[in-house]
């Protein structure tokens, strides 16, 4: 008489069929892709925030210095008369005493103290990708080329248009390749434009990583208005 109870109790400790096994790994497998996509997005994200972050860093950094030696242009030149040597859309060139006659500046005593003396040329130029700083000393008489060579920005956007100039009543002087001695003589601030990107991609997704723009209006105080 206990027989069919015996055989009821063993038909129900009996294990999962093949088929919920199947839809229970499908499920979980499901489960497991959706986890990582999330996660390779997350990363991706944090990558680029990242990389964001120090183009930002980098672009902030370039123009608060071009700012503070811009504005300077036709400070305390001595015996130079040209405050704006050259300008066009990637290259730039200024005189001013930027190190305010310090010795242990781009130039040493020798240009500080020489009668006439003392004003730097400083370039900027774009060149494969870079945005490059160059200092020349003035000895009362000629321009000696420095030691200074630097590159001031890196992982420029292509070979952009970094330098935009302007008059005093704020119409832009296009130079056809580099501005004319007349259009120099105009200028009365620049706006300078800078277009950071990162050329890695992600580890993950190989996503390409972000690019950064920043620019400002700079007005040369020193000029005549």
């Amino acid at each position: 008489m206990r027989r069919p109870h015996v055989q009821t109790r063993i038909r129900d400790e009996q294990g999962s069929s093949l088929v919920e096994m199947i839809i229970a790994i499908g499920l979980v497998s499901m489960l497991m892709a959706g986890a990582y996509t999330v996660l390779f997005q997350s990363q991706a994200i944090f990558e680029k925030q990242i990389s964001t972050q120090g183009l930002r860093q980098e672009s902030r950094v370039a123009i608060n210095q071009m700012v503070s030696e811009l504005r300077l242009t036709g400070y305390a030149m001595g015996t130079v008369t040209d405050a704006l040597p050259a300008g066009a859309a990637t290259s730039i060139s200024i005189v001013a005493d930027v190190d305010d006659g310090a010795a242990d500046g781009s130039c040493d005593a020798t240009y500080e103290n020489a009668t006439g003396g003392g004003a730097e040329r400083v370039n900027y130029t774009v060149q494969s990708g870079q945005l490059r700083r160059t200092v020349d000393c003035w000895n009362g008489s000629a321009w000696t080329a420095s030691a200074t060579d630097e590159v001031w920005a890196a992982d420029l956007q292509g070979e952009q248009v970094v330098f935009r100039y302007f008059d005093g009543s704020g119409v832009e002087l296009v130079p056809a390749t580099t501005l004319s001695a007349a259009q120099r003589a105009q200028v009365r601030s620049v706006r300078v434009a800078l277009t950071l990107q990162d050329l890695g991609t992600t580890q993950i997704t190989g996503e390409a990583h972000s690019h950064f723009e920043l620019e400002t209006l700079i007005k040369l105080r020193n000029l005549a208005s």
